[in-house]
């Protein structure tokens, strides 16, 4: 049984994009005390020197005992990465460290892809060794593919199945509609 999701009902999670430690906690705090279940914190809109251990674990200590969800995005909106592939895997193992129960691995880690789906055989690889050390931290993992098109949902599934394969608890996959008919099949 995974320890972020609420067994039998939507696991309500507060995103939490702030740009300070500060902002960060100050919306946990709120997100709280308006019943959230868990906390999505992404990190990767912290300044560099926010990005260690310590400040981790700042954040999942104010989560009250709720689980934190992070994600440490390489892209941020942009086509050319901000940070490596490298960095982010080392941010993934600090955030566990620091107390994180879910870590968003990008589907395209190690290898940059549209859809966010590598098929890069050594990419692929490291991705599974990544996640194999996170779970050896007893944390569990997501890992998002956003296509930003729109999917059949024969494709959906073979998303989700990959992420399956490759070790993922949880798959997170981000489409697009553009016709009524697309979205009433998303």
């Amino acid at each position: 049984m995974s320890k972020f999701l609420v067994k039998g009902r939507s696991t309500f999670t507060a995103m939490i994009p702030a740009k300070t430690t500060e902002n960060v906690l100050k919306l946990i705090k709120k997100a709280d005390a308006l019943g959230a279940d868990a906390f999505g914190v992404q990190t990767e809109l912290l300044p560099e020197e926010m990005h260690n251990i310590e400040v981790y674990r700042k954040i999942t200590e104010c989560a009250n005992g709720k689980p934190v969800y992070a994600t440490h995005y390489i892209h941020l909106g942009e086509t050319e990465p901000k940070i490596s592939d490298e960095y982010a895997a080392t941010q993934f193992i600090n955030l566990a460290k620091g107390g994180a129960q879910l870590i968003d691995i990008p589907g395209d880690l190690f290898c940059h892809e549209v859809g966010e789906l590598t098929e890069n055989k050594e990419a692929i690889e490291k991705q599974m060794a990544l996640i194999d050390q996170i779970h050896a931290l007893g944390k569990e993992v997501l890992i998002s593919s956003h296509t930003l098109r729109y999917e059949t949902p024969k494709r959906v599934m073979e998303i989700a199945g990959e992420h399956k394969r490759r070790g993922a608890d949880i798959s997170k996959i981000v489409t697009f509609a553009n016709t009524i008919e697309e979205e009433m099949e998303n």
